[in-house]
């Protein structure tokens, strides 16, 4: 996984859990490609409000980085193999 598919992951995992503590000044190139990509979208609420959320591919996005990670994590936890104390 490059820093690239890491700082998506990032970002949409934000998103997904409404985390906008999590997000600064320093986001908003990575949620304006999101947004271009058509992964995420401005949600109005019902009091006037915007919130970002997850379009379905944005969700599936997701889902693959994750399973991207985890098979990486994996394949990076399988390449530690202590040697024998015999």
């Amino acid at each position: 996984m490059n820093s690239y598919d890491e700082r998506h992951l990032k970002m949409l995992r934000v998103i997904a859990a409404g985390d906008w503590d999590a997000l600064g000044e320093a986001d908003v190139d990575e949620v304006r490609t999101l947004m271009v990509c058509g992964y995420i979208y401005l949600r109005r609420l019902k009091d006037g409000r915007d919130m970002l959320a997850l379009r379905p591919d944005g969700k599936h996005y997701m889902e693959r980085l994750q399973q991207l990670q985890d098979n990486e994590d994996k394949a990076f936890a399988g390449s530690f193999v202590l040697p024998s104390l015999n």
